[in-house]
């Protein structure tokens, strides 16, 4: 009888050390999920800035292209109304003919529409058309290269989506 009290002593040591041990497994889970959740949810708002760039960029080259579609369509040079530099431009941009850039954040407005105008919620991003003639083409003038350029700053990094779109006077 001896014996089988020593040894349910040692079982009762032992059922403490299991416990703390399953317990530390445990807490280690937990702290993983989290620290795993955290991250995610990081990666998902980077994806989300990173999509919506994307799409202002894109707006940019479209907005361009507008003032081209415009100007053929109204019988008008191709290229009126476009000038070589770097501009900020509104969806509704009807001429880029003097560089305007200020390095300002878009808003947006309370239609929900990105914004230079200083009213609206302030988002991380900021907007440059480039727009440059291509000097070796012949004849001169016949092709325009327009860069869209949307920067940010994302999880303590600066982050740049930058598209380029080449426009011809193919009609001549």
């Amino acid at each position: 009888m001896k014996q089988f009290n020593n040894k349910t002593i040692h079982n009762k040591g032992q059922l403490i050390v299991e416990a703390v041990v399953a317990i530390s497994f445990i807490v280690i889970a937990v702290v993983s999920f989290f620290g795993l959740l955290a991250q995610s949810v990081g990666y998902n708002r980077f994806v989300s800035e990173n999509y919506t760039a994307t799409y202002l960029a894109a707006e940019g080259i479209e907005v361009i292209k507008n003032i081209i579609d415009s100007n053929i369509l109204n019988a008008r040079p191709w290229n009126l109304n476009i000038g070589s530099g770097d501009y900020e431009i509104e969806y509704n941009t009807t001429s880029v003919a003097t560089p305007n850039y200020s390095d300002r954040v878009l808003r947006i407005n309370s239609d929900g529409i990105y914004t230079q105008d200083l009213s609206g919620q302030e988002t991380p991003f900021k907007r440059k058309i480039s727009i440059r003639y291509n000097s070796s083409r012949i004849p001169l003038g016949d092709e325009i290269i327009v860069n869209s350029i949307v920067t940010w700053t994302s999880r303590g990094q600066n982050q740049q989506v930058n598209l380029e779109d080449h426009f011809f006077n193919w009609r001549e």
